[in-house]
């Protein structure tokens, strides 16, 4: 049988801890995680199918389609982070460069 749980008691007891739940985003940080997941994606799609036929191109069919995977993947890996998190520092390099 299991010891009971010790209760704590605060010294101050007006004061609250009131933690929110995890998993829920509110506000800019949701819709900045929200916006860079959905371009995320998308950015690895194009990354893995590019890697993808790159390297079969280079390899030949068999030993490409061998290790295309796990090329494609790494580069479908990195291309997912980069964009869900810095996609607004891409944004301002493309809207530069269009200028």
């Amino acid at each position: 049988m299991l010891p009971p749980i010790p209760q704590t008691t605060s010294p101050h007891p007006r004061l609250r801890i009131v933690s929110e739940p995890r998993g829920e985003e509110a506000g800019l940080g949701g819709l900045y995680k929200g916006v860079g997941t959905v371009l995320g994606i998308i950015g690895a799609c194009i990354a893995f199918l590019g890697v993808y036929v790159a390297a079969i191109e280079l390899n030949g069919w068999i030993i490409g389609i061998a290790l295309a995977f796990a090329t494609a993947g790494f580069a479908a890996m990195a291309a997912f982070f980069t964009l869900r998190y810095l996609w607004p520092c891409l944004m301002l390099l493309v809207l530069r460069l269009l200028h």
